[in-house]
């Protein structure tokens, strides 16, 4: 009976943590993952995407490359286990020279399908996991203090300005 008890205290737990607002919360996506640190790694050129939440229904999409970022913008939802991500068409794109300095910004419009993150509890974080992209099969949450310095830098950022105006 005890037994029964904690198994529907910590699935309660689990369900609880998971229904809760990801605003304000900065994830790194890539394709490679350390299991035991919960944490993901980027260590290579275009291996590496921060995704914003901006509110409790709002999302930035940041792919980074050394050959130019590109930023996107979006709505989500959270269903249970899952983190649905539904892009807006228009996105902005950096354009760099031969020695990747930024000169200038490009805004396109593409239909993105929707993008669909199972959403797993790795000791006290999260994990996002995505079981057909490689690029970015993986999330994990910065830490607070890494993310307060990428929303200053997302906020300030020109494409971001663009993208949102």
């Amino acid at each position: 009976m005890m037994f029964r008890l904690t198994i529907i205290l910590i699935l309660g737990l689990c369900r609880i943590s998971l229904s809760q607002s990801l605003s304000g919360q900065v994830f790194i996506l890539s394709e490679s993952f350390i299991d035991d640190k919960c944490e993901v790694i980027a260590d290579c050129d275009c291996c590496g995407t921060d995704l914003f939440f901006l509110s409790s229904t709002r999302f930035g999409f940041v792919s980074r490359c050394l050959s130019g970022d590109s930023y996107f913008t979006g709505t989500y939802t959270l269903k249970t286990n899952r983190l649905i991500l539904n892009f807006n068409k228009k996105y902005v794109i950096e354009i760099v020279d031969e020695e990747y300095n930024v000169t200038n910004y490009k805004t396109e419009q593409i239909a993105i399908d929707k993008i669909e993150f199972e959403i797993q509890k790795c000791g006290q974080n999260l994990r996002l996991t995505h079981s057909t992209t490689l690029d970015w099969r993986n999330g994990s949450r910065y830490s607070q203090s890494e993310e307060k310095m990428k929303f200053n830098k997302l906020l300030s950022a020109k494409p971001w300005k663009q993208l949102t105006d």
